[in-house]
């Protein structure tokens, strides 16, 4: 009788199954996005970034993610609204805060 459980020498050499997609660092996702690595860490505290996955303590972007994150978010930003609508829409953290903020009116 022979054991199912002693693998022979072809299947010893196989290799495992690659992942079905590429898992990038945050180096490498900002990289390949043309940022820096700052930008992408306030980009997902702000939620506004590429979509990315956890793993403990660790981050990576999947390259797919980047691909459609990017397609979806417009290239160019025009920084003349985006001022504007701050303007009409204050930040409320700094409310309180020693009586006065330049940014809004607290």
């Amino acid at each position: 009788m022979t054991s199912q459980s002693s693998l022979t020498g072809a299947q010893a050499a196989q290799k495992p199954a690659a992942l079905p997609f590429v898992l990038l660092t945050p180096k490498e996702a900002a990289t390949r996005l043309k940022v820096s690595v700052s930008w992408l860490a306030k980009a997902r505290m702000r939620g506004d970034g590429p979509p990315y996955i956890q793993i403990g303590r660790s981050i990576r972007y999947t390259e797919t993610g980047l691909i459609n994150w990017m397609k979806v978010v417009p290239a160019v930003v025009d920084w003349r609204v985006v001022t504007a609508a701050r303007s009409l829409a204050p930040d409320l953290r700094c409310r309180g805060r020693s009586g006065g903020c330049p940014k809004c009116p607290c």
